[in-house]
């Protein structure tokens, strides 16, 4: 059951995207939102104070207005999550850090179901992307939708690319819940192994686990071909989101073959559900 969800703000329009699929979420399991907001001032300056006295003054002045703008920024983010979660009449909370920001998101997934945030992250400068969503599914152990600019309202189908590992079946449950919070009407399941029984087995139990969550039109891909060419290929555009572990089954062929994960958040615009 997804009870607490998180958003991490900042004020691009990702952070926004995210901020109203979470309340969508809400909405449909009663859930709170939490708005997270950071001030990271180190990586707004991209500074290190200089030792020398007339350094250290032009360094403090530029720190001064690099509070004044992420300040200004953090408000903004703020006034649209109230002005979404007031609209939608959900429960909200608000949370403040400074610091990190990767590592305020996870200090907070700990206590959530859900984390969800951009798949392009501006914590630190409006124009500056961040690498806070790497370091946030890559060390925590709460599920996250990473989503792009745009997040269907209502998204009919979903894509599971499953191989059996720790991570895939995180990801197989993750789909089963949010298939409560945002019915899917079709789901397609994708897996890719050498052995024809061990890719019959797969699919038919991840099937079988999702037909008992009341997800009923399944279409199982059965493939010897790199999962990355098929899913890029053959479905990518068929479907409306994509749940996948953040690892795989094969982490030295992962390294050397290429991380269906990684590919899929450099991609940017298809929503990921990513679990740990």
């Amino acid at each position: 059951m997804i009870k607490r969800i998180l958003v991490p703000l900042d004020s691009s329009e990702f952070s926004r995207t995210a901020t109203r699929a979470a309340c969508l979420i809400a909405q449909r399991t009663e859930a709170e939102v939490v708005g997270l907001t950071i001030l990271d001032l180190l990586g707004a300056t991209g500074e290190i104070a200089p030792i020398d006295a007339v350094g250290l003054k032009a360094y403090h002045e530029r720190l001064h207005q690099a509070e004044f703008d992420a300040t200004e920024r953090i408000q903004y983010a703020l006034s649209y999550f109230r002005e979404v979660c007031e609209r939608d009449n959900v429960d909200h909370k608000e949370h403040h850090l400074q610091g990190i920001s990767a590592n305020g998101i996870l200090d907070c997934a700990a206590y959530v179901d859900l984390v969800v945030m951009g798949l392009r992250t501006y914590f630190r400068k409006p124009t500056t992307e961040g690498t806070s969503l790497e370091d946030v599914i890559n060390r925590s152990a709460t599920t996250t939708l990473a989503l792009p600019k745009y997040f269907p309202e209502f998204p009919r189908t979903v894509l599971l690319a499953y191989d059996g590992s720790h991570h895939a079946t995180r990801a197989l449950h993750a789909t089963a819940s949010m298939h409560q919070a945002m019915p899917f009407e079709k789901a397609y399941i994708v897996t890719s192994d050498p052995d024809p029984g061990t890719r019959s087995f797969l699919l038919q139990h991840a099937a079988a686990y999702l037909r008992s969550h009341h997800l009923e039109d399944i279409v199982l891909v059965d493939t010897e071909a790199r999962i990355i060419e098929t899913v890029q290929e053959d479905l990518l555009d068929k479907v409306d989101l994509v749940a996948l572990g953040i690892h795989g089954r094969h982490p030295v062929k992962d390294f050397f073959v290429g991380s269906l994960t990684k590919s899929l958040i450099k991609y940017g615009h298809k929503p990921l559900l990513l679990a740990q």
